[in-house]
């Protein structure tokens, strides 16, 4: 149960190809022989080694995500960059060590001692693309402490990108098994801090729905749409499995209460981004009618959780830090538990909220310190069993401190490894409702503060140096240095909606960099054509344009939110004649032609193009840019570029977000009209 109880186009589209295929994964999940792993699952190296990329670029300090990593979840788990052909499985193991200041009477748990107790769990996954558009997270455990192998966290995905507005937009629908485990913002319950805790150490009592009350005992649909890497909605409804289901999926029935058909549930979330940081805040929540321990006869109870969250991130060269706060509210209508002696109340209020920073030095060192607080209603008959006064109310601190060695890839001798050293020390000022003798047989609240050794080793089959080939982006001299945060950002996102190409290309690629140009290819498309307007076209572009820009990526002095996100990392060990020989090949291919159009828009945009605005004392673009955009040297070409990548461009020069004294000269005066107008002709041509 809840906090009542102590243990207890492209929508349908994308709809029909996850049900047609969530049960398939869970089912292979299942069935995987289980090794070593972890619970909550982390960062998997099946996706660092799909991407190419190392595990800085989808996690600070896993398992937060950046906003890579949640493109990158967000679009369903399939972008490419990697050159392993090897299945998407990886493993994790957890061994770790509990001490409470005052062990328990009997032990800690089952067979294990009194206090001071080794534990461990582990994990195999299948974690990566199955087919274009589909890709999945699937988990399945072994646990020592209740000694059970059993399904874990799934998350199977279908996503559509696409536009809506003239705005890039990604549509799609997750399955998965456990309300909020489908959300990519660590602020809220199913991926939120703390990321890892004893399973031996005494806890609070009272939970809300939502924080994992019917964590793996649920199957749920969640359209989705992600808008202009802005806004995120989410709508959708979770059922339980029935006993037998969960027995045969590990999962123990006893106790488990059950939905009274559909759970709705929902998401809501804008996350504004400037320079280096990004900032969330949003809403989610579930609602449901629930059969108490489900026994049947005395109809349901109803209960609703509310929540609000925020999470905000800065992600620096070297230093990082992040703060995530959650607040849930659930309104408790208790009248089949009533009827059946299960509570005092026919209606009861719990509260939880939680709020903790971290920081990280280098992706390698992090500190994080974080606060929790429960309070509620008091029952006698709710809560009597756990608490002498009746109530729910619990709060406390916690630190932590993580050593992450090969966060920017593992030792030569297995470069998908990494491993995570932890030390988390929690305090309690309150447990159960109490201070002092909680439980009215003389245990205090600090008698429960917790020492927790945290080791995990995510670990997969080595990937592509088992068969002699390197990864193409990586300097193997550069990665013995020490590197910044920023060489571990990935490449431009959105993958999945720049895959098609049209055309035979014009050149190849020189023997030295076609792996290079192969992983460039994942997003700005074959031979340069990308059919996204999230990347720029480079078929045709100006050599000494692309060169200058790779040199400022790599030097980090272009600077506006795309380029730090995603291209600095990319271009981080680049070498001058790796720069030139791929700026080389794209200005040898084709550029794309332009779309015929005839407007009262366009034509407006061909008089600024060509004339200029000399009532504002705005000069003819075609003076840098070429009569047909075509460019000159380091001038870009801008014909046949996508509108929207144009638009949001002139507005970073104008806002300065790019800097370039003259574009921002230039472009600080336009209406969006303006923009609207010339960007419409540039299509044309």
């Amino acid at each position: 149960m809840s906090g009542w109880a102590r243990a207890s186009k492209a929508a349908s589209e994308v709809t029909a190809t996850a049900y047609a295929v969530f049960a398939a994964v869970s089912v292979l999940a299942v069935a995987a022989v289980c090794i070593v792993g972890v619970t909550p699952v982390q960062a998997l190296p099946s996706y660092a080694r799909q991407t190419g990329q190392q595990c800085a670029a989808c996690h600070n300090g896993f398992p937060e995500l950046t906003p890579y990593g949640r493109q990158f979840k967000l679009n369903g788990y399939v972008w490419s960059g990697g050159t392993s052909n090897l299945p998407p499985i990886a493993a994790m193991a957890i061994p770790t060590f509990t001490n409470v200041r005052k062990g328990v009477d009997g032990g800690l748990a089952p067979g294990f001692g009194y206090n001071n107790d080794f534990a461990f769990t582990g994990s195999l996954f299948y974690g990566g693309k199955i087919f274009d558009g589909l890709g999945t997270f699937a988990q399945v455990t072994y646990d020592n402490v209740p000694n059970t192998i059993h399904w874990d966290n799934i998350d199977l995905r279908y996503a559509l990108p696409s536009e809506l507005f003239g705005r890039e937009a990604v549509f799609g629908v997750s399955g998965n098994n456990n309300p909020t485990v489908n959300d990519v913002w660590n602020s809220t319950p199913a991926w939120g801090y703390p990321y890892l805790a004893s399973e031996l150490a005494p806890t609070p009592g009272a939970m809300t729905l939502i924080e994992g009350t019917f964590a793996q005992q649920v199957i749920g649909l969640n359209p989705y749409i992600y808008w202009n890497r802005l806004v995120y909605a989410e709508f959708g409804g979770y059922r339980t499995l029935s006993p037998r289901t969960l027995t045969t999926l590990g999962t123990q029935p006893e106790g488990t209460s059950a939905f009274q058909g559909i759970a709705p549930s929902w998401r809501l979330a804008i996350e504004p981004a400037w320079g280096r940081n990004t900032w969330e805040f949003g809403t989610f929540g579930l609602a449901t009618n629930v059969i108490p321990e489900r026994i049947t006869g005395s109809g349901t109870d109803h209960l609703t959780d509310v929540g609000v969250d925020t999470q905000y991130q800065f992600l620096g060269a070297r230093d990082s830090f992040s703060v995530q706060a959650r607040f849930i509210t659930e309104n408790q209508n208790l009248g089949a538990s009533q009827a059946l002696g299960l509570s005092s109340n026919s209606h009861n209020l719990l509260r939880t909220w939680r709020v903790k920073g971290t920081y990280y030095y280098n992706q390698t060192i992090g500190l994080t310190a974080g606060y929790f607080h429960v309070d509620g209603s008091g029952d006698p008959l709710l809560y009597g069993p756990i608490s002498a006064v009746n109530s729910p109310n619990s709060s406390g601190w916690s630190l932590e401190l993580n050593y992450i060695p090969f966060n920017y890839g593992g030792p030569d001798f297995w470069p998908w490894l990494n491993v995570k050293f932890g030390l988390q020390y929690v305090h309690y000022n309150k447990f159960d409702g109490a201070t002092l003798n909680y439980d009215g047989a003389g245990r205090n609240a600090g008698d429960n503060n917790t020492l927790f050794r945290i080791c995990l080793v995510c670990l997969l089959t080595r990937g592509g140096r088992r068969y002699g080939v390197e990864s193409p982006m990586i300097d193997t001299d550069a990665r013995r240095r020490a590197p910044s945060l920023r060489a571990a950002f990935v490449f431009v996102a959105l993958a999945v909606a720049s895959c098609g190409g049209t055309g035979p290309e014009s050149g190849s690629a020189d023997a030295s960099v076609a792996g290079t140009v192969h992983v460039c290819e994942s997003c700005h498309g074959p031979g340069g054509r990308s059919i996204s307007p999230t990347f720029p076209r480079l078929a045709g572009q100006q050599k000494d344009y692309i060169v200058a820009q790779l040199q400022a990526f790599r030097d980090k002095t272009r600077a506006d939110p795309h380029a730090q996100t995603y291209m600095w990392g990319m271009a981080a060990r680049l070498s001058d004649p790796t720069i030139d020989a791929i700026a080389a090949y794209y200005a040898s291919q084709t550029p794309a032609e332009g779309e015929p159009g005839a407007s009262p828009e366009i034509a407006a945009g061909k008089k600024i193009f060509t004339e200029g605005i000399p009532s504002e004392s705005l000069p003819a673009c075609m003076g840098c840019h070429g009569e047909k955009a075509e460019g000159n040297g380091p001038i870009p070409r801008l014909a046949g570029q996508h509108r929207a990548y144009l638009a949001r461009q002139l507005e970073a020069f104008a806002s300065t977000a790019r800097a370039n004294e003259i574009m921002h000269e230039n472009s600080k005066n336009l209406t969006p009209e303006q923009i609207g107008e010339v960007t419409a002709y540039l299509v044309t041509q």
